[in-house]
């Protein structure tokens, strides 16, 4: 991959640009452009990418698996099936595009073919712990308990090598490489050893969002909050799980509180300004990025959703201006910045 070795995003983008300058076809730079602008929540960017990569690449089980994935982040769900069907004709056994078909599925109400193809990734991987506690939900959703046991037993949490906080920064830090997999094993197994962790049990629920298994943090996540109400980044992943339903106020709610407990919280105020956001409420959501963005002034979510409510707004001129910084922040970000 064209990317290997690049550390900042300046640096793949100026990569990226030159080989398809020499190479308009050239099928990794098209996959990595994407993978990058995906990352980067740009999410019709890339899905644009790769759309013309798999023109270019028809055979490539990478390009329609990145396909998937650009879909399934804007709830195309039939859409990202049929990639990830697409992709697995050409490699059949790779389970984490099993997993992802699985994801796809379940949203479509496709109980019973998910569950077929979670036991399918399952015999391949059998000891990856998010097809694990998928299948096992997916098991014990449809009345055989016994079966999900054993399935959550043969996947025991490793034992932890680091204190539970310092694995909790290193699951961080995956997170925020988008290392999301390998992260949401570290944080499974920082709860396995100290299951009273607020600000862990917050980081599992907002990956779980990421990967399109929101449903399944609802309940882990409500009954943390019930135990540490004024958790500043439990009510963000709350507001995450209740935006992501569009209960628009109680997301609002959510996030309001965790920005009067933590102002410094910069997730939660750009979440907030969203929130208000989607309920039109553009002026307000307006201030509050442009709060956020006198602290961190390459903040890309700010950025980008401040562009989008000026433009609502019928602030073009200013609406293309913040969409110009939103690039250049796209380019100046180090890859290890959250978004």
């Amino acid at each position: 991959m064209i990317q290997e070795g690049l550390k900042q995003p300046q640096d793949a983008a100026q990569s990226y640009q030159a080989a398809l300058q020499k190479d308009p076809r050239n099928a990794d730079a098209l996959l990595d452009l994407g993978s990058l602008l995906l990352t980067h929540a740009q999410t019709d960017d890339a899905l644009r990418i790769f759309q013309r990569g798999i023109t270019v690449a028809p055979d490539d089980p990478d390009m329609f698996g990145a396909l998937g994935n650009a879909f399934a982040k804007k709830g195309s769900w039939p859409e990202a099936a049929d990639s990830y069907n697409k992709s697995l004709s050409l490699r059949p056994d790779h389970a984490e595009t099993m997993f992802n078909l699985a994801t796809a599925l379940q949203h479509q109400r496709k109980s019973a073919e998910s569950l077929d193809v979670l036991q399918r990734a399952h015999q391949i991987a059998p000891g990856d712990p998010a097809i694990s506690a998928s299948l096992a939900a997916a098991l014990a959703s449809s009345g055989k308990e016994k079966e999900a046991t054993t399935v959550l037993a043969s996947t025991a949490a490793k034992p932890l090598t680091d204190d539970p906080w310092t694995s909790y920064t290193r699951a961080n830090a995956l997170s925020d490489q988008g290392q999301k997999a390998d992260a949401l094993a570290l944080v499974n197994d920082v709860l396995h050893a100290k299951p009273d962790f607020p600000e862990a049990t917050a980081l599992w629920g907002s990956l779980m969002l990421e990967m399109n298994r929101g449903r399944e943090a609802v309940k882990p996540v409500a009954d943390a909050l019930v135990t540490y109400p004024d958790s500043p980044e439990l009510l963000n992943t709350a507001g995450l799980i209740e935006m992501a339903e569009m209960h628009l106020p109680q997301a609002e709610a959510s996030f309001s509180k965790a920005v009067t407990l933590k102002p410094v919280l910069l997730d939660a105020r750009v979440n907030h300004a969203i929130a208000l956001l989607l309920q039109h409420r553009r002026g307000p959501a307006i201030a509050e990025f442009r709060e956020v963005l006198k602290t961190d002034p390459r903040n890309l979510k700010a950025h980008s959703n401040l562009a989008t409510a000026l433009f609502e707004s019928g602030q073009f001129s200013q609406a293309s201006e913040e969409y110009a910084r939103a690039m250049s922040s796209l380019l100046m970000t180090p890859t290890s910045a959250k978004i």
